[in-house]
């Protein structure tokens, strides 16, 4: 008898700690910073997606980048 893997899953031995789900405080902080930017979080971020929506939108606050130039 053949298994039907699907092959875009990956072995949960064979992941990273960015595969994880996002934790509550980066959940927390994208939740504040969605707000801020009028955006919605997406449900089922792993870390690196939550790390990677953080920094978009905090690349995309101009109070980050006014007390830059202070």
């Amino acid at each position: 008898m053949t298994e039907n893997i699907d092959p875009t899953l990956k072995d949960p031995e064979d992941q990273g700690p960015g595969d994880l789900p996002a934790t509550g405080a980066q959940l927390g902080h994208l939740q504040r910073l969605a707000h801020e930017a009028g955006r919605t979080v997406p449900e089922g971020l792993s870390k690196d997606q939550a790390e990677r929506l953080v920094a978009e939108l905090e690349g995309g606050d101009e109070r980050i980048a006014d007390q830059d130039q202070h």
